[in-house]
């Protein structure tokens, strides 16, 4: 259906005011950076301001009348009508869906937090100079005040939307002006978007450690949590991974929700206890470094690894990854031709340099590690399931095909437990050992169906 729309101008002091009463409701999904903070530098807000004095800042603002939407939707999406409700309870007279760097930038120079730039202006007979001191929107020259006032802006607003078809238009409008991958992610709304967030904002210290403020106004830090819940359920987080956490691919929809972490205390535990670790220090290491942190503490939980003093362990392997990473030795890296060093491989994306990283690391503090006591390993759990090193080493034995149908198992995906799984052959019930002799790596759809019956099959038959 066609949305019904009305286009008008208003002045820049009526638009802000507006802003600063808090009467446009920024929701989080409808945005480039985060909820009240632009994706604009200063100097991206400076262009703004000199823009809108130059009456050129004639985009038009994206908005939708909260109450109209409201009758709208009753009677007919109940998510949609309690979302608008719940707005219009709250005092809202419109949703922003697009033109939130805009209207962020106006509020931030009404309440003076950068100066605009110090240049002349004309204004009809006169010429306006703006000196250092008079460069904010209190100390400017009155008259060039009321002309920024007066000054136009253009706004559309919708009426006859739901909350998901504005999910569609922010998208929609934004489609020639390139949302990065996790903007474009965490446009969607799904419960992944709403968690991802919440991170992002609670451990926004740590975050600031290891990032640029411009890194985490693009939604980087977002992505970054992204790229942990999809480390833990897949075993990988390639852009593939990382959209299916949001959204059903083929037809650009959500479908389904894939927020596995609230049922998963494992993963939120190790979650939380990265978060703390880092927020100490990093040593300047990029993202991809401090991502080595996340998947090395993952790992150990999985294999029920318990990490007895962190604050000493953390300070363990920050000091010897910084090492590693000033060496000027060089590896030979599996199925490459190339050498490398240590730090080379931090800029690689492939999982085999990631794995080698790994491994590297470990070589280095494990066995201080364990000696110390930082390292504990866990009994029974740990006895009844199979490690990652295992379900390689399945993988490999296998020749890379499913003991039970023969069909390829693809490496990126053999740690992926929602298709792949390692089995006892002898259930651990019946006295089966965790052993590579008893194991298999097999579909976890007919590893579910199977429970505890005897499974010896020859794919060569």
């Amino acid at each position: 259906m066609k949305l019904n729309s009305t286009m008008k101008s208003i002045t820049v002091k009526e638009f802000t005011d507006l802003k600063l009463d808090k009467l446009i409701k920024l929701e989080p999904s409808f945005q480039r950076g985060t909820d009240d903070v632009s994706s604009w530098n200063d100097e991206n807000k400076k262009d703004y301001i000199h823009s809108t004095l130059e009456g050129t800042a004639t985009n038009f603002i994206h908005l939708v009348n909260v109450k109209k939407a409201l009758e709208y939707n009753e009677g007919g999406d109940p998510e949609s009508y309690e979302y608008f409700k719940k707005l219009d309870e709250e005092g809202y007279i419109y949703l922003s869906i697009d033109g939130n760097n805009r209207s962020i930038s106006l509020k931030d120079f009404r309440n003076n937090t950068f100066k605009m730039y110090q240049r002349d202006y004309q204004l009809e007979k006169v010429m306006i100079e703006v000196k250092s001191d008079y460069a904010t929107y209190d100390t400017m020259d009155n008259r060039l005040k009321e002309s920024f006032d007066n000054t136009s802006v253009n706004i559309i607003i919708y009426s006859n939307v739901t909350f998901k078809k504005c999910s569609e238009l922010f998208r929609d409008v934004n489609r020639g002006k390139s949302l990065n991958d996790q903007q474009f992610r965490q446009s969607y709304i799904c419960k992944t978007a709403d968690f991802v967030r919440e991170q992002r904002s609670k451990f926004m210290k740590s975050f600031q450690n290891f990032m640029t403020e411009g890194d985490i106004r693009e939604l980087k830090g977002d992505e970054f949590v992204a790229k942990m819940i999809s480390y833990a359920f897949y075993g990988d987080s390639d852009k593939k991974k990382l959209d299916k956490l949001y959204f059903e691919s083929k037809n650009g929809h959500v479908e389904k929700l894939r927020l596995f972490s609230n049922n998963n205390p494992t993963f939120l535990k190790v979650l939380n206890n990265f978060f703390t670790d880092i927020s100490v220090s990093t040593n300047k290491l990029s993202s991809n470094a401090i991502f080595d942190y996340y998947k090395l503490l993952s790992d150990y939980a999985n294999d029920n690894v318990k990490i007895d003093n962190r604050k000493e362990f953390y300070k363990l392997w920050l000091e010897n990854y910084c090492d590693l990473q000033s060496d000027n030795k060089t590896y030979k890296i599996a199925d490459n031709d190339t050498e490398y060093t240590f730090n080379d491989t931090i800029r690689k994306i492939q999982i085999v340099f990631s794995d080698f990283r790994q491994e590297t690391i470990k070589d280095k503090i494990e066995s201080i590690a364990i000696e110390k006591g930082y390292l504990i390993q866990q009994g029974e759990n740990k006895d009844r399931e199979f490690t990652r090193l295992q379900k390689y080493a399945l993988w490999k034995k296998q020749d890379g095909k499913s003991t039970i149908t023969g069909k390829e198992i693809p490496l990126t995906e053999i740690y992926d437990h929602t298709k792949w799984q390692a089995d006892h052959i002898k259930s651990w019930d019946q006295g089966g050992l965790t052993t590579i002799d008893n194991g298999q790596l097999i579909e976890s759809s007919i590893n579910a169906s199977l429970g505890n019956k005897m499974k010896t099959i020859d794919i060569t038959a």
